[in-house]
């Protein structure tokens, strides 16, 4: 009969979620049951190897790179979202998968298209018809947006020239002086450096435990759209650094067990400095 392999044994949870070992960034090395983790990763860029615009040539265990990608719409895109409709071929999947024509002839992505088809809308919430991140329907899917409405002013006003604010925001639980206080100590640059970068457009705040992992111990909202405690523990100081935006959207949701370390530690500081509340 058949042999049986242990389910699970494509998946990898050393960047402290679950994702297929091809695509793993951890560099874990083969065992006598599992592949070696990142086979689908470019040695080059670091990213997927169907993604990578390095134009690495294909090696005895490589594809090249960069076969996800199209330039026929004058620009490179991945295939899923080109609109030229570009056939497949023997090694390239058909272009405009994630694309739909709709009525109109208006290529819309299928996440966010309103239209009957069955592979449409699954960005949107089927009670309120609004879009999930902005949905306050008390969903666990809708309403992930919410902790970054909650901190989007409070942001702004700790990075506004001559800040003199300093109310304590009762939800968030600390002033915008605070907050810049705690921004500007994550930061490797002087402040007059850091505010420079900031205003540029070159540094975004990170939430040092991801957004996407809250979401899975519950909602951001409730049955009335209030915030949740958890949309403002997502919030708290210990969890907000400064990144560079190339570096906090390559992070993206991932969260090793040296991440874990040294957020327990992070939080630790914070809680002491408060009193041990």
């Amino acid at each position: 009969g058949f042999q049986r392999v242990a389910c699970g044994a494509s998946l990898c949870d050393a960047s402290g979620k679950l994702v297929q070992r091809p695509f793993c960034k951890e560099g874990c090395p083969a065992t006598d049951t599992h592949v070696a983790c990142g086979s689908a990763l470019c040695d080059v860029s670091g990213v997927r190897r169907d993604y990578c615009t390095m134009g690495c040539p294909a090696t005895d265990t490589h594809v090249a790179c960069g076969h996800g990608l199209c330039n026929a719409s004058g620009s490179r895109v991945q295939r899923h979202w080109c609109t030229a409709r570009c056939p497949a071929t023997g090694s390239r999947v058909a272009c405009g998968g994630g694309l739909c024509p709709g009525e109109d002839g208006q290529y819309r992505r299928r996440h966010w298209c309103r239209c009957d088809d069955v592979r449409c809308g699954g960005g949107f919430c089927e009670r309120s018809h609004k879009r999930r991140g902005e949905c306050m329907c008390g969903d666990l899917r809708c309403g992930f947006n919410k902790p970054r409405h909650l901190i989007g002013r409070m942001i702004n006003k700790a990075f506004a020239p001559n800040l003199t604010n300093d109310q304590i925001d009762v939800g968030l639980g600390y002033t915008a002086k605070q907050l810049r206080e705690a921004l500007l100590k994550t930061s490797p640059w002087d402040e007059a450096t850091t505010i420079d970068k900031w205003n540029r457009g070159e540094l975004q705040v990170d939430h040092i435990f991801p957004l996407a992992r809250f979401r899975d111990r519950g909602a951001f909202v409730d049955a009335n759209g209030m915030p949740t405690p958890l949309a403002f523990e997502a919030n708290a100081l210990w969890n907000l650094q400064l990144l560079e935006a190339a570096v906090n959207n390559e992070k993206s949701d991932s969260y090793t067990a040296t991440c874990a370390a040294g957020l327990a530690q992070r939080k630790a500081c914070f809680v002491a400095a408060r009193g041990g509340t």
